[in-house]
C-alpha cells in the first residue's frame, strides 16, 4: 500500500484533525508494513492474520432506510491459507476512534465474516452478522472515512475511502470480486455499489458472500 508515513504516526499516537476527508484533500491509504510477525500456529483454533492475509472487502456505511445507528457493517475476507482468529484485533479510522475485536471471531481460508452494529434482524436490515462493533468506539463515516485492521501495532489491511468512491444510500461500497487484495482495495477504481437486495429487501448488498464483478 501507499502512505504518507507521518499520516501513520499521527493515526498511531491519537487522534489527528476532524475535517471532512474529500476529494484533493484525503489521506493516502496507510501503509502496510510487516513491522511485527503476527503469526501463531499454536492454537488449533486460529491465529492472528498476518498482513495482508485479511482483507477489507465490503463497507456499508449508509443504509437507507435503515438506521446507521443499527444497519452499519463491514467485511471481511479470509485470503490466506489458515483459519484465522480476529479475536483482539483492533477496527480503528484516522480521527482516534478504535474498537477491539471480541469473542469467537475465527475465519477459515476463503470465507468471510461480517461485522455490523447491531445483530438483531429486527433492526439492522434484516440479517445475521459473525460479530458487532460499538458505535459508540467505531462508526463508518457516509461520506469520507477510514477502515484500518490492527493485529497490535501491525496494520493488517487498511481503505480510505472518500467522494472517488461509490456512494449512494441504501447500497454498499463493493469490492471487484477479482480485486480481493490488500493493495488492489487501495483503488477507488477496484469499488461499485452493492447490488443485489439483502435481509429485509431494503438495502443492497452482499454481506458474507462473494461480491459481484464491479462493470
Amino acid at each position: 500500500m501507499t502512505m504518507i508515513a507521518l499520516l501513520l504516526a499521527c493515526a498511531m499516537a491519537g487522534p489527528v484533525a476532524t475535517e471532512p476527508l474529500v476529494g484533493d484533500d484525503a489521506p493516502e491509504d496507510p501503509e502496510v508494513t510487516d513491522t511485527a510477525d503476527t503469526r501463531d500456529t499454536s492454537d488449533a483454533q486460529g491465529r492472528a492474520p498476518a498482513v495482508g492475509e485479511l482483507v477489507i472487502t465490503e463497507i456499508m456505511d449508509n443504509p437507507d432506510p435503515t438506521d446507521d445507528d443499527l444497519g452499519e457493517w463491514l467485511e471481511l475476507t479470509n485470503v490466506g491459507d489458515d483459519t484465522l482468529d480476529l479475536a483482539g484485533l483492533a477496527l480503528e479510522d484516522l480521527q482516534g476512534e478504535r474498537y477491539v475485536l471480541q469473542g469467537d471471531l475465527t475465519l477459515a481460508p476463503g470465507a468471510f465474516l461480517v461485522l455490523a452494529a447491531s445483530a438483531d434482524p429486527d433492526v439492522n436490515g434484516g440479517f445475521v452478522p459473525d460479530g458487532v462493533f460499538d458505535r459508540e468506539a467505531f462508526h463508518l463515516g457516509n461520506d469520507a472515512d477510514a477502515v484500518l485492521l490492527r493485529a497490535g501495532d501491525v496494520l493488517i489491511d487498511a481503505v480510505v475511502y472518500d467522494d472517488r468512491f461509490p456512494n449512494e444510500s441504501g447500497k454498499s461500497r463493493s469490492l471487484d470480486r477479482d480485486a480481493t487484495d490488500a493493495e488492489d482495495n487501495d483503488d477507488a477504481e477496484a469499488w461499485c455499489e452493492g447490488d443485489g437486495a439483502y435481509g429485509d429487501g431494503d438495502n443492497q448488498g452482499t454481506p458474507g458472500t462473494r461480491n459481484d464483478a464491479c462493470p
